[in-house]
């Protein structure tokens, strides 16, 4: 079935499906939706989880294998895939029809993609054999009343203007609001928050951003992105907002290629990102061509693992490792195995 992300937890509590696609172009909704499916999978015993970030060159014999092994202990399987653009080889639509179709026993799929094409076999057969949860952008109506019930919820009592000011600041980016929402609850407690209050605090954000760091390097400009990292680092950004950041511009940026490839024009592409960000990705596209940004891409796969504790190196030291590659500033070795 198709749903949207307000309808999910309600799925949830009716219980598991075999196979949830999760797609959209609205990041921080789309990180909750696979929260909430991993947690109910978790406490449902799916203890045993297997990541697989599907590149142009996957082995697709690779996750059909894992997915037919079958557990001496008869532990349940967590299928965690990430699909990073919108269209699938043959061989990956004829999987996931296949196990549609003939569900593996004790195997549960979460399949996540910005975007994916509703005529398709395989999506279409993931409505009718699972649940196909769709996230959008808000609108500044919607945003706003968003921001009210996330303050709310967050305890955050907030006077006139304050959902207004914070949805204008954020510029429709809801992971930027919620930060922000996070920020007025550590700050203010209890108290009422006031808009002029508001609107010093949330003027008076951290010193670093993950959205510089982000524009430093994809526009090539390593010496500040290592500076924006290490103050990040002291400030005690969290490691996962830090590499979703870059990754998604990465993202971004491969899909602006894949169309300049198909013929659009460059200031078509632009077009279709906030005007106060053109420039950033204006400069970025300028730099380099699509394999530059496929290897950052896998980069950041290994820069997830690190951060998850699967990696063979410091999590910060291989987020320096993926900066450094994304700019172009030179390669950083990882230390030897013990």
């Amino acid at each position: 079935m198709k749903a949207y992300f307000n309808q999910l937890p309600g799925l949830l509590d009716k219980g598991l499906a075999p196979f949830y696609l999760v797609s959209g172009e609205e990041p921080l909704q789309q990180m909750e939706a696979a929260d909430k499916i991993r947690a109910k999978a978790a406490a449902q015993g799916y203890g045993h989880r297997e990541f697989f970030f599907i590149e142009p060159d996957f082995d697709w014999s690779r996750l059909a294998a894992a997915a037919g092994n079958l557990s001496l202990f008869a532990e349940r399987r967590f299928m965690d895939i990430r699909l990073p653009g919108d269209k699938l080889p043959a061989r990956g639509a004829e999987f996931f029809r296949e196990v549609l179709e003939s569900p593996p026993e004790q195997v549960l799929f979460l399949v996540q993609a910005r975007k994916v094409d509703g005529r398709a076999a395989w999506v279409r057969r993931a409505t009718e054999h699972g649940v196909w949860v769709q996230v959008y952008a808000k609108n500044p109506v919607e945003l706003r009343a968003w921001l009210r019930e996330r303050m709310a919820r967050a305890g955050v009592a907030a006077g006139e203007g304050v959902a207004e000011l914070i949805a204008e600041r954020a510029e429709g980016n809801l992971l930027a609001a919620a930060q922000e929402v996070e920020k007025l609850k550590l700050l203010c407690g209890d108290d009422t928050l006031e808009a002029d209050e508001a609107g010093r605090i949330v003027g008076d954000s951290a010193h670093y951003s993950v959205y510089d760091l982000a524009d430093a390097a994809v526009g090539g400009d390593g010496r500040r992105a290592v500076q924006v990292l290490e103050g990040l680092r002291g400030e005690g950004a969290p490691e996962p907002l830090v590499l979703w950041a870059l990754a998604d511009q990465v993202r971004r940026l491969l899909l602006m290629e894949r169309r300049l490839a198909a013929g659009d024009s460059r200031e078509s592409v632009l077009r279709a990102v906030w005007k106060a960000k053109q420039p950033v990705y204006r400069k970025a596209l300028a730099r380099g061509l699509r394999h530059r940004w496929w290897g950052v891409l896998y980069a950041c796969h290994e820069a997830d693992r690190a951060v998850k504790g699967h990696g063979a190196d410091d999590a910060w030291h291989e987020l320096l490792r993926l900066v450094l590659r994304a700019s172009g500033a030179g390669a950083l070795r990882r230390a030897p195995a013990a």
